[in-house]
């Protein structure tokens, strides 16, 4: 799977050290699944549902 520059954007944002059109395993996509997921949860609980709908596209391409 490769991703956009807005998809690597938003991996990098959340600590993934993606790259434009590179192409990833599935093992890869699992490790920056789960740096999203940290990300999202290390924000307040005000903030996770607003955070976890900026990357749910991402989150379902990866899955």
């Amino acid at each position: 799977m490769k991703f956009d520059k807005k998809e690597v954007n938003l991996l990098q944002e959340a600590g993934a050290n993606a790259e434009e059109g590179k192409e990833y395993t599935e093992e890869e996509l699992k490790v920056f699944g789960n740096e999203v997921i940290s990300y999202i949860m290390n924000h307040s609980k005000n903030e996770i549902s607003k955070v976890r709908n900026k990357y749910n596209v991402l989150l379902q391409k990866i899955d």
